[in-house]
């Protein structure tokens, strides 16, 4: 037998995963290294509102009838590189703050004993080399 249960949210409340701003904006800058191809800098920043993960049924501290709030966050990227006319290189900082930001937050769905919370992470900061190739 499956259980469900629906909730109603309080009226004018924030809906789920919805948080009420988001802002993302890049920046690249460009220069010829050689003839054979151009160097370049690549900055993006995304900013995300703290927003409910379920609909708020209650103004509580109890976080099931509250809508389970996630924090907002911020996170760059920084890509710096080479590109010429059949390969590249670049050099790449991702989450360049290291924030630990929550994406998401749920229950687990194991029943009412195990009703655990989990959490989606942003993937902490990350370090690499890419390589590219194009067969045209």
């Amino acid at each position: 037998m499956t259980q469900v249960i629906a909730a109603a949210s309080l009226p004018g409340a924030e809906l789920p995963n919805v948080p009420e701003k988001t802002v993302s904006g890049f920046g690249e800058y460009r220069f010829p290294l050689t003839s054979v191809g151009d160097s370049y800098v690549h900055v993006d920043v995304q900013h995300v509102d703290a927003q409910a993960t379920r609909p708020i049924t209650a103004i509580s501290n109890d976080p099931s009838l509250n809508g389970a709030w996630v924090n907002g966050y911020t996170i760059g990227n920084l890509r710096a590189g080479f590109e010429g006319r059949r390969w590249g290189v670049a050099l790449f900082v991702n989450n360049l703050w290291d924030e630990r930001a929550q994406l998401g937050r749920g229950v687990t769905g194991a029943g009412a004993i195990f009703n655990l919370e989990r959490y989606t992470i942003a993937r902490p900061r990350t370090f690499g080399l890419m390589f590219s190739v194009s067969y045209q």
